[in-house]
């Protein structure tokens, strides 16, 4: 990503995926290589990966874009997979979604969509964020 030409703008795409099939979401393998296409398929580049495996099962994934990240973990025993694509760049996070929800094959999808790196327009906006934070700060006490 060039700084001098970076934009803080950006989109993030969050799933919830239900029924999938317990074997694609327990393979670190199969899913890094779907989340590298599905990266190369939204246009974004891939600068590294983590795979964490956990026993008996599941696993995180967290590819590094140019542009951002992409991240998948999963819960095999409830064939559920949470996965998170964020981009400030060119690439197109919704074709990464798209792909992997092909690949996935869920039986449900939530999809939530979220404009990042824009300043609010108005003090109120803070003033509730201020809110959230301070009962998060209680409730970890």
């Amino acid at each position: 990503m060039d700084s001098n030409n970076f934009n803080p703008n950006g989109m993030l795409i969050i799933l919830d995926l239900w029924g999938c099939e317990f074997g694609i979401l327990n393979h670190p393998s199969f899913l890094f290589y779907q989340a590298k296409l599905a990266a190369e398929q939204a246009n974004m580049q891939v600068l590294a990966i983590s795979i964490v495996p956990f026993k008996p099962q599941g696993l995180s994934l967290a590819l590094i874009l140019g542009e951002s990240h992409l991240t998948i973990h999963t819960s095999p025993e409830y064939g559920y997979a949470a996965i998170d694509v964020f981009t400030c760049g060119k690439g197109n996070p919704l074709l990464a979604a798209k792909y992997l929800c092909d690949v996935l094959k869920p039986e449900e999808v939530s999809i939530k969509k979220i404009e990042r790196g824009v300043k609010p327009l108005i003090g109120g906006e803070k003033l509730e964020m201020d809110s959230q934070l301070k009962e998060a700060d209680h409730a970890s006490r």
